[in-house]
C-alpha cells in the first residue's frame, strides 16, 4: 500500500478509534467517588455488569484502529521534523504507553464487573480495587500530555496541517497534564470527574482533527 493510501487508512482508523472510545465512555456512568460507602461500589458493579463488560470489550477492540492511527501519526510528524529529531518518536511511544494504561484500566473494570453479582466480589474489595483503578487511570494522562504536546508542537512548526491544529494539541497537553493531579475524593477533580473527562474529550477532538487531515492527505 502506498504512502497516500496508508495515510488515508490511518485517518479513518483514528476517527474509528475516537468513536469506539467515546462510545465505550458513555455506555455507563463513572464508578462512585472514594467517599462513598463500600456497598455503593458493589451495587454499582452488580447493577451495571452487562454494560461494564460491553465497555471493556469495546475498549479492547479500539486498540486495533489505534495502532493503525499511530503508524500514520508517526509518518505525519516525521515529515515536519528535522533529521535527528526525537519528538515524533516520543509522541508515538507515549501514545502507545497511554493506550496500554487505558487498556489495563478498562480490563480492570471489566474484571470487577465480571466478579460482581454473586460471583465472588464483596463490598470491601469492590471499593478498594475500584479506587485503585481510579488512581491507575490518572497515570494515563501523563503520557497523553507528552503525546499531545510533542505532536502539537511539531504540527505547529510544520506545514502539513493548519497551525491551529497544533495549538489545539498544546491545549490538550496542558489539560492532560493538570488532569494527572485530579485525585480529590469528590467533586470535579476526582479521577473520573469533570476535569479528567474534559481532558479526555480535548484529546479526542485533537485526534479527530489530525485524522481528518490525514484523510485529506491520502
Amino acid at each position: 500500500m502506498g504512502t497516500w493510501n496508508g495515510q488515508k487508512l490511518a485517518g479513518a482508523a483514528g476517527i474509528l478509534f475516537v468513536v469506539a472510545t467515546l462510545a465505550s465512555a458513555f455506555i455507563v456512568s463513572p464508578p462512585p467517588s472514594a467517599d462513598e460507602s463500600p456497598a455503593k461500589f458493589l451495587e454499582f458493579y452488580s447493577d451495571h455488569r452487562s454494560a461494564l463488560l460491553a465497555q471493556a470489550i469495546i475498549g479492547v477492540l479500539a486498540i486495533i484502529p489505534a495502532f493503525l492511527f499511530t503508524a500514520g501519526l508517526l509518518n505525519l510528524l516525521r515529515t515536519g521534523e528535522k533529521e535527528g529529531g526525537i519528538l515524533a518518536a516520543a509522541a508515538v511511544l507515549s501514545f502507545i504507553a497511554a493506550g496500554a494504561m487505558a487498556l489495563l484500566v478498562t480490563a480492570w473494570f471489566g474484571g470487577l464487573a465480571y466478579m460482581s453479582d454473586g460471583n465472588g466480589l464483596d463490598e470491601g474489595a469492590a471499593k478498594t480495587l475500584s479506587v485503585l483503578a481510579g488512581f491507575m487511570n490518572q497515570g494515563f494522562f501523563a503520557p497523553l500530555a507528552l503525546t499531545n504536546g510533542a505532536s502539537g508542537y511539531l504540527l505547529l512548526k510544520g506545514s502539513t496541517v493548519p497551525k491551529w491544529v497544533g495549538w489545539i494539541g498544546l491545549l490538550a497537553a496542558a489539560l492532560a497534564f493538570v488532569a494527572v493531579f485530579s485525585v480529590a475524593q469528590s467533586g470535579a477533580f476526582t479521577p473520573f470527574g469533570v476535569f479528567s473527562f474534559g481532558a479526555f474529550l480535548s484529546f479526542s477532538l485533537y485526534v479527530v482533527l489530525v485524522s481528518l487531515f490525514m484523510w485529506r492527505r491520502g
